[in-house]
């Protein structure tokens, strides 16, 4: 492939081929400085954007991660628009508080099956003891 990397014109030429560039001709500094000017703006702007994605936002998690963990939603379909306008409207603030650290704590504690058995437990027996109330009342 490459011979001798001491000889660099020779290193250039091997490289364009590889490549299928033109050759190589004698560019002056003047030249190549607009071009650094330009990769330097590129390489500004993907840094950043790469720490957009990359960095924990004020939620706690990096943005890239959170996408890869939710429900992608359709909002061209109107089933799906008109449950994410319902959650919209119905969530309550202080859940949009907290961070994703205590956002997944809590549904990683409702997920536990001892938490829905105590959950089903407690509604089954609101409902028992509501339903005991209502037969008294109309006795």
């Amino acid at each position: 492939m490459i011979d001798d990397v001491s000889d660099k014109d020779l290193f250039y030429e091997q490289l364009s081929m590889m490549l299928d560039l033109p050759p190589n001709e004698n560019v002056s500094p003047a030249e190549i400085d607009p071009i650094s000017d330009k990769i330097e703006r590129h390489l500004s702007e993907l840094t950043r954007i790469a720490d957009g994605m990359y960095r924990p936002d004020s939620f706690g998690i990096e943005p890239y991660r959170m996408y890869s963990l939710v429900k992608k939603v359709d909002l061209n379909d109107p089933d799906e628009f008109r449950r994410y306008l319902m959650l919209k409207d119905n969530i309550s603030s202080s859940l949009l508080n907290i961070g994703y650290s205590e956002l997944h704590e809590a549904y990683e504690r409702f997920c536990e099956k001892r938490t829905i058995s105590d959950m089903r437990s407690y509604y089954q027996s609101c409902y028992y003891n509501s339903t005991i109330h209502v037969l008294i009342l109309s006795i």
